[in-house]
């Protein structure tokens, strides 16, 4: 089977760019972090002392970061050394980020952080993030390797589409209130600016049946394995079907698993499995899509009221091996080759079409 890799950046320069696209503000400038290069400039929370080393939490963080401290650092504002540190108190921190961890240049307590923290809320942008995943009532946004959490509701406008077009992967900027009383950031706009995933969705032509999951799927227990059983409405038939997987391997050069793979698996209205497909290919190292043809010429007997979507690794056998399944495709054979357009579907290589059919070729590409 012919793979065709897209490489749109490399790595470094995908980095790169994102880096220089962050810029996260606020009102008072102390309930958010800010970065410049691989920097961090902010505030937060000690939630952790070591010897040689403090743990912070931001407003929207998803973990805490690792703060290194050795004898260049700076302390400041009644601290003397790491030993005065204590969990609990609210710090400003000056550090620079080069393996992962980051090296604390200055760290000053904040003096009246009651005051502070009941300061009511500010507001902020966080410019060109990648959407990971909603969660409930929030969701995450990657920025440089890390995560920041932001709550969302059904007042929250989202500019550039619906949002059932954000899916994992767009790139997004989010604006809203960073209330740092409660450390939660608050998404009043969402404003789409890349969204590859949903294109890639929509490269199967009008006849298509496409199912979008916005979960990711891990194969550590059986709970994480699988998705939640997804509305599919395919009428009985003859299908090729195909999946597109997505992971951000650009920003993750560490992630090296090698059976980021899915499979479909149909539903009629009673429950019944009516259909299994094969598993998607293993999403390559520093690839960020792939779409596989999944099944061919299937014939489904009886209509697919449901899909559910599982891992093919068994649960518990090889860690966690994260990959979003970003959507199935059911496209009836007698159709399969055109485009929305009625043009022939070719295989893909930056944006090009080119003469083969496209149950010939499976397509790995990298993101933005």
């Amino acid at each position: 089977m012919t793979v065709i890799h897209k490489k749109i950046f490399g790595t470094g320069v995908l980095a790169i760019a994102l880096v220089a696209a962050l810029f996260v503000s606020s009102g008072t400038a102390q309930a958010l972090y800010r970065y410049v290069g691989s920097d961090f400039r902010g505030t937060g929370e000690v939630t952790q002392v070591g010897s040689s080393s403090f743990e912070l939490t931001t407003s929207g963080s998803t973990w805490p970061f690792t703060m290194v401290v050795d004898g260049s650092t700076n302390f400041g504002g009644g601290y003397g050394s790491l030993t005065d540190v204590a969990v609990g108190d609210e710090v400003r921190v000056a550090a620079e980020r080069t393996n992962g961890d980051f090296n604390v240049r200055n760290v000053r307590k904040i003096a009246e952080p009651d005051a502070y923290g009941n300061g009511g809320c500010d507001a902020f942008v966080l410019r060109t993030g990648v959407f990971e995943r909603p969660v409930g009532t929030f969701f995450y946004v990657i920025k440089d390797g890390l995560g920041v959490k932001v709550n969302y509701s059904n007042d929250t406008r989202v500019v550039g589409g619906r949002m059932a077009d954000v899916l994992p992967s767009t790139e997004v900027v989010v604006s809203g209130e960073d209330c740092r009383s409660t450390s939660t950031l608050t998404a009043d706009t969402i404003r789409i600016i890349n969204n590859e995933a949903l294109a890639a969705c929509q490269e199967f032509g009008r006849n298509a049946i496409v199912v979008r999951n916005y979960s990711v799927l891990l194969a550590n227990d059986a709970a994480s394995a699988q998705t939640a059983l997804l509305r599919a409405n395919v009428p009985a038939g003859r299908y090729n079907v195909y999946g597109v997987s997505y992971d951000n391997h650009a920003d993750a050069p560490w992630d090296k698993e090698i059976h980021e793979q899915w499979r479909a698996k149909g539903y009629n209205a009673s429950g019944t499995e009516v259909i299994s497909t094969g598993a998607t290919n293993d999403l390559p190292n520093g690839i960020n899509f792939n779409t596989t043809r999944i099944s061919q010429n299937v014939n489904i007997a009886q209509a697919v009221a449901n899909v559910r979507l599982v891992h093919a690794v068994t649960p518990g056998t090889e860690g966690y091996q994260s990959i979003y399944p970003v959507c199935v495709a059911f496209v009836p054979t007698a159709r399969d080759d055109r485009d929305a357009n009625g043009q022939v579907l070719g295989d893909h290589n930056d944006g090009g079409k080119g003469s083969g059919k496209r149950e010939d070729h499976d397509r790995n590409r990298s993101s933005r």
